[in-house]
């Protein structure tokens, strides 16, 4: 059963392509958008992290054959908003991870979930 959690948890043939991240601090937020790689489909994780949790998202998409993105999963803001620092590029006292840490985790939780989604 371990192995086969392991392997829905982590597609061993995903593979990270590219990374963007930025911050803007006037507004309270930082982002983060990651394109993944996995068989045939590429993927793109889309991640703003805003001091309001009802202004933050999680999303996952892949391209499809027109060259557009279509969301496959998201993950609610309720379940990793309070667990992220206020800051994109260092800790708190409360969250000593930097944010984009956090996301950068969440980003490949989201991008595996997706894979398993979408057939390779």
């Amino acid at each position: 059963m371990t192995a086969l959690r392991d392997w829905l948890d982590t597609p061993d043939d995903l593979v990270t392509l590219h990374e963007t991240a930025g911050a803007d601090p006037g507004r309270g937020s930082y982002t983060l958008v990651r394109f993944y790689r996995r068989g045939e489909h590429t993927f793109r994780v889309r991640i703003e992290r805003n001091s309001y949790q009802r202004q933050s998202f999680a999303v996952a998409e892949v391209l499809t054959a027109t060259r557009e993105w279509s969301p496959v999963v998201d993950h609610d803001p309720s379940h990793w908003h309070d667990s992220t620092s206020l800051h994109g590029d260092k800790g708190t006292g409360t969250h000593s991870e930097p944010g984009f840490d956090t996301l950068r985790r969440l980003a490949d939780t989201l991008a595996g979930q997706a894979s398993l989604i979408v057939p390779a």
